[in-house]
């Protein structure tokens, strides 16, 4: 009965969301991960076009990242996986993609929802699942991500169920389980970049839950580690073949947080 009170209190949201946002689809708004988008299908790489460069002047007052092919720039500015997720929305549906962006926006919302009552269904009880999911319904960011092609929903969809697969491992360890862990925290990782933190966090709890049989805990912490690695590597390895510098997921974080922020 939890379960379908917060089946029905998400179909509630998501529709009152798609509601908002479907009749406009034609203008539905996309930035850096949207111009990237583009520019993949266009065949020019993982691209910004000129005139579509966040922080231009940034970029231009930088030799070493005006790295260009003829008037695209090569970028490491938005977390690749919404950005291809994207491209293959522009690429499949033509003029309509943005309406099957908006579509899928709506579908990970749905999806987090009921992974974040899933979620608290393990770590609490049923009911504080159906509480955690109309507080998010009823606040205003989740909603408000929605609206917009970025990777905040896909971002929020990764997030959760990286902790859930967290949960499970800690609930019934085993290294097929630490297998998955870490392939879903590398896949996280390149969809919301500030969650690299979970790789080392994970690692450590993976490691040191059982003091009396500490071997096959680190063996696991190990296993879950390269397969996070695996997923993430080919990434920091073009990164690096473009820009001649460590860049594991994203570069930026700098540059927003000096704009973000009183210098």
């Amino acid at each position: 009965w939890y379960r379908l009170a917060t089946l029905l209190v998400s179909v509630v949201a998501v529709a009152k969301a798609g509601l908002d946002i479907l009749p406009n689809w034609q203008k539905y708004p996309g930035w850096e991960a949207y111009w990237i988008a583009q520019s993949l299908v266009a065949g020019k790489g993982y691209s910004f076009p000129v005139g579509h460069e966040w922080l231009r002047e940034f970029v231009d007052s930088n030799p070493s990242l005006r790295i260009h092919d003829g008037i695209f720039h090569l970028t490491a500015w938005a977390d690749p996986v919404y950005t291809f997720c994207l491209a293959g929305l522009v690429w499949l549906f033509g003029d309509y993609h943005q309406l099957a962006a908006a579509v899928f926006g709506l579908v990970l919302m749905l999806a987090v929802l009921g992974l974040t009552h899933r979620l608290c269904e393990r770590l609490i009880s049923a009911p504080a699942g159906v509480v955690a999911v109309l507080a998010l319904v009823l606040g205003r960011e989740l909603p408000e991500a929605a609206q917009t092609m970025t990777n905040a929903m896909l971002a929020a969809t990764l997030v959760v169920l990286s902790a859930l697969m967290l949960v499970k491992f800690l609930e019934e360890p085993s290294r097929r389980r630490a297998g998955v862990l870490g392939l879903v925290l590398g896949l996280t990782t390149l969809g919301c970049p500030t969650a690299q933190l979970f790789l080392p966090v994970a690692a450590v709890a993976v490691a040191v839950r059982d003091w009396k049989n500490l071997r096959p805990a680190v063996t696991q912490a190990i296993l879950m580690l390269v397969a996070a690695a695996i997923i993430v590597m080919p990434w920091t390895v073009r990164n690096y073949m473009v820009f001649r510098k460590f860049v594991p997921v994203r570069n930026g974080f700098g540059q927003i947080a000096f704009v973000g922020v009183v210098a």
